[in-house]
């Protein structure tokens, strides 16, 4: 079914949307189940971060992270207005796509299939950001190991005027602007903005990832354009379903995985399950907690409190404490006092320096509980989601770091650490809010399994790459076969913090720091 949809996509022009394919779910489509797999780690569960190289990646990744946060609310005033619509759908639909998770926990990423013929990308599903980019075929430097996306091999290209350039942090990426028919998710859309990045920083897109698709809201966006969920939202092709939670309304939701301490686990496994639609109800037990946005920008929230090893740290009754969720952001950064008086209940802990400055260790023998409140409801992290990994030997780093963003940045920014312990739905309509819900049965089991992986096969024959409910996708063509845990290179890298255009971790070889394949 191919149905019309009219919406406005521009960079200081306005662009008419001619067509969009909104497939319906045909039938499940499993991939192809791997030839071998990665062998896990056999004598470790976390690790050890010795490496120079990663050491500098964190002093790098917390600096970046303080830029993009950093004047949220300047930006959010000066943002007002700048956002473009879309409309005329008055079919509705939903979709899934497996995500893929590297390096035990280490980041999360799902493939979409760009162009015509359709090529598949790994990219990041990035809540802190609103623009999609790609590194090109003309990107020399910081980006060879990566897919690179070459403008000039799709017939639906379409250049727009005026370049695209993000800067964030110390680096930028930049190149050129235009629109393509883009496919995720089971929903096949045409004229979507996206950048082909010839130059890339050095901290930005290594292997395998090609590139960000930001889920923030069109007023975030440099390009000016509104981002591809949006579109869909607003143009009723996403939206509630009859079996769903009457106030979940339009959205999307992650189902994220955890492979920390499962002994079978290699650099690359399945990743959890990122919706775009109402909510998965087999994904989740109880009521939604609906936490309402601050502003429609970010998806940034009140914290309502904090607490470690069971004792109360902050608490919102006297001046408001704003989180920003961010699922481009591994752990979790906060004010230095805060995070200080943190680890001051933990036995054994110490504030490092040098390149691990504003992060934290401690015993890796010590549980650490840590619990967030928002809307009051308290949700506790997993003792294990709490620990990067081994700085020293019996020495772990923990999931706060310090980060101080000012006056009109949020006080906290909240990541997959604690993502991976809830199911997260971020609603836009009937009001905006993020959605916290309690893990299924059935979502457990998906988070720990060791399943099939998402592979660029089933970006490109249009599966899913989950193992239940996958949709396929008629009008995103086909692809070869041998999708599998081979098809990943090993990396490391944690997203620290991503959003405005940034795969913040380094995906390099795994053999610098004696893993074992």
């Amino acid at each position: 079914m191919h149905l019309p949809l009219a919406a406005v996509f521009s960079l200081s022009l306005s662009l008419p949307l001619s067509a969009a394919a909104l497939q319906l779910p045909i039938h499940p489509v499993r991939p192809s189940q791997p030839a071998h797999r990665l062998r896990g780690r056999s004598a470790i569960d976390e690790l050890t971060l010795l490496d120079d190289e990663f050491a500098a990646w964190a002093r790098d990744e917390r600096a970046l992270v303080r830029e993009r946060w950093r004047g949220v609310g300047a930006r959010q005033a000066q943002a007002q207005g700048n956002a473009r619509t879309a409309g005329g759908v008055e079919e509705r639909d939903e979709g899934r796509v497996g995500l893929v998770n590297q390096n035990i926990d280490g980041a999360y990423f799902a493939y979409l299939s760009v162009g015509t013929p359709p090529s598949s990308f790994p990219v990041i599903l990035d809540t802190g950001s609103a623009d999609f980019w790609l590194a090109s075929t003309a990107c020399t430097e910081n980006c060879l190991n990566s897919k690179a996306f070459d403008p000039g091999a799709s017939s639906s290209w379409r250049v727009l005027e005026g370049g695209f350039s993000l800067k964030y942090g110390g680096g930028t990426t930049s190149g050129e602007l235009g629109t393509d028919t883009v496919t995720l998710a089971d929903f096949t859309v045409d004229n979507v903005t996206l950048a082909a990045c010839d130059h890339v920083s050095s901290t930005l897109v290594r292997s395998p990832v090609s590139g960000i698709m930001g889920l923030g809201f069109a007023p975030l966006s440099s390009s000016r354009s509104t981002p591809l969920w949006q579109t869909l939202a607003d143009a009723n092709a996403i939206t509630t379903s009859s079996s769903s939670s009457s106030d979940a309304g339009v959205g999307f939701s992650f189902l994220l995985s955890r492979m920390k301490g499962n002994r079978g686990a290699g650099a690359a496994e399945q990743g959890g399950v990122f919706v775009l639609g109402p909510p998965e109800e087999s994904y989740y037990s109880g009521e939604f907690n609906w936490v309402p946005l601050v502003a429609e920008s970010y998806w940034l929230v009140e914290l309502f409190g904090l607490a470690i090893q069971s004792t109360p740290l902050l608490n919102s009754t006297s001046t408001p404490i704003t989180a920003g969720i961010d699922s481009g952001t591994t752990l979790i950064g906060g004010p230095a006092a805060d995070v200080a008086a943190a680890f001051a209940r933990v036995d054994g802990s110490r504030k490092e320096s040098g390149t691990w400055e504003g992060y934290w260790s401690y015993p890796c023998e010590t549980s650490v509980l840590l619990q967030l409140t928002f809307n009051g409801r308290t949700y506790a992290l997993a003792p294990a989601d709490f620990s990067l990994g081994t700085i020293s030997p019996g020495r772990c780093i923990g999931a706060l770091f310090d980060l101080d963003l000012g006056a009109n940045g949020p006080d906290w920014i909240v990541g997959d650490a604690f993502l991976k312990n809830v199911y997260t739905h971020f609603r836009y309509s009937p009001s905006p809010a993020v959605g916290f819900a309690s893990l299924s049965v059935t979502a457990l089991d998906i988070q720990t399994s060791l399943g099939s992986i998402p592979s660029a096969t089933d970006a490109d024959s249009g599966s899913s790459g989950t193992d239940s409910g996958a949709h396929a996708t008629a009008s995103a063509g086909g692809g070869s076969n041998g999708a599998g845990r081979s098809g990943l290179a090993p990396g490391w890298g944690w997203t620290v913090g991503l959003g405005l255009g940034g795969v913040l971790g380094l995906l390099g070889g795994m053999g610098d720091l004696g893993w074992d394949f």
